[in-house]
C-alpha cells in the first residue's frame, strides 16, 4: 500500500473524531461566574498558588504524570530498542503500537468498573504498577515476543492511570481552578519531558538503549514510592468526607 494511502487513513481519524466532539450534547451552564482569563504564565501561577497549600498534591500528580511522560520518552527509545536490540523491523514497531492502543482501549472499558469497586487513588496505584511491570520485562526480557505482550500493560496501565490521575484532579480541585492546575501540571510535565530526552539522548549514545530504559524503570520506582507516601491525602480527604456527613446527620 502506497505510504499516502495511510497518511490519509491517519488523517480522516481527526475528522471522525471532529465528528464526535460535535455529536457531545452540552449546554452552556447559567447563572456561574465567568473566570477571569489571564496569561499563561498567570494560569500557572495561580495553580501552583493553590498547590503549594497542600505539597503533597503536588507530590502525587507530578509522580502520577510519570507514566505518560515515560510514554514520550518511548516514542524516542523503542525505535532504537527494536532496531539495535531485538533486531526488528517496521512491522513489529507496528504491531506494538496496535497492541498499545488495544491495551489502552481495554483501559478505558475497565478502569472505570475499577475505580466504582476500589477508588480511584487504588486504581491508580495498580495500572501505575502494572506499567511500570512492562517497563521492566523490556529491559530485563529483550525478546520481540515479550516486547510485544507486555505492550499491552503498557497501554492499560498509562491509560488507566491517566483517567484515574484525572478523575482525582476533578474531586480534589475546586472547578474554578481546574484548568489553571493541570496548566501548572502540563507545564511541569513538558519541562520533565524535555529534560529526560536530553538525557537519554546522551545515555543512548554512549551507554545503549537498554541503559535508558533501565533509567525509566528507576524513575517509576521512585515515582511510585511518592505515591504511596501520598496516601495520607487520601485519608484525610475521607476523614473530611465523614466529618461532613455526621454533621449534616
Amino acid at each position: 500500500m502506497d505510504f499516502a494511502w495511510v497518511l490519509l487513513a491517519d488523517s480522516m481519524t481527526y475528522f471522525a473524531g471532529f465528528g464526535l466532539f460535535w455529536l457531545i450534547p452540552y449546554v452552556q451552564s447559567k447563572g456561574v461566574a465567568v473566570t477571569r482569563a489571564g496569561s499563561m504564565w498567570s494560569n500557572v501561577a495561580e495553580g501552583y498558588r493553590y498547590l503549594k497549600t497542600n505539597p503533597l498534591l503536588i507530590l502525587f500528580f507530578l509522580c502520577a504524570l510519570m507514566p505518560f511522560i515515560c510514554v514520550m520518552v518511548g516514542n524516542y527509545l523503542y525505535p532504537i530498542y527494536i532496531t539495535s536490540v531485538l533486531h526488528a523491523g517496521a512491522g513489529v514497531m507496528g504491531a506494538a503500537d496496535m497492541i498499545f492502543a488495544v491495551g489502552a482501549v481495554a483501559a478505558g472499558i475497565s478502569v472505570p468498573l475499577l475505580m466504582n469497586r476500589f477508588g480511584p487513588y487504588t486504581t491508580t496505584i495498580f495500572t501505575f504498577i502494572l506499567f511500570t511491570i512492562s517497563i521492566v520485562f523490556f529491559y530485563s526480557v529483550p525478546l520481540v515476543g515479550i516486547f510485544l505482550m507486555f505492550k499491552t500493560l503498557n497501554g492499560w496501565g498509562n491509560a488507566g492511570s491517566r483517567v484515574a490521575r484525572n478523575t482525582i484532579l476533578m474531586e480534589m480541585v475546586p472547578n474554578r481552578l481546574i484548568g489553571r492546575v493541570n496548566s501548572f501540571f502540563n507545564t511541569a510535565g513538558m519541562g520533565m519531558r524535555v529534560v529526560l530526552i536530553a538525557v537519554c539522548t546522551q545515555i543512548v549514545a554512549f551507554q545503549g538503549v537498554r541503559s535508558a530504559i533501565l533509567l525509566l524503570g528507576l524513575l517509576l520506582l521512585v515515582s511510585l514510592i511518592g505515591l504511596l507516601f501520598s496516601r495520607n491525602l487520601f485519608a484525610s480527604a475521607a476523614q473530611r468526607t465523614t466529618d461532613v456527613i455526621t454533621n449534616e446527620a
